[in-house]
């Protein structure tokens, strides 16, 4: 997920999202066969963006290292991510205005 939100290219962002479908698909996959024949709710996970980033200054580091970024653009990410109130925010139809 840091890899998608992090990502400044479209091919970059189509990566991490084929990644994410792989790991979904499997974890759907693993439920669907846990319950056999009863019902399933899944609730769809979307907190603000900024949420899935680190917040200390240890944790932006090391995903610094781990993505070849520098601190300073992880950073300035966490921070135009931000939102006052994320309730209202960049979340479900207008992030997918924001990435189609």
């Amino acid at each position: 997920m840091r890899k998608l939100i992090l990502s400044s290219e479209e091919n970059s962002r189509a990566k991490a999202l084929a990644t994410l479908k792989s790991i979904q698909k499997e974890d759907f996959k693993a439920i669907f066969n846990l319950v056999r024949d009863k019902p399933v709710t899944v609730r769809l996970l979307d907190p603000p963006l900024h949420e899935f980033l680190p917040h200390s200054v240890k944790e932006i580091e090391i995903l610094a290292t781990e993505l070849n970024l520098s601190v300073t653009e992880i950073k300035q990410r966490i921070e135009s991510l931000s939102e006052v109130n994320p309730m209202l925010g960049h979340r479900g139809c207008r992030l997918a205005v924001t990435f189609p």
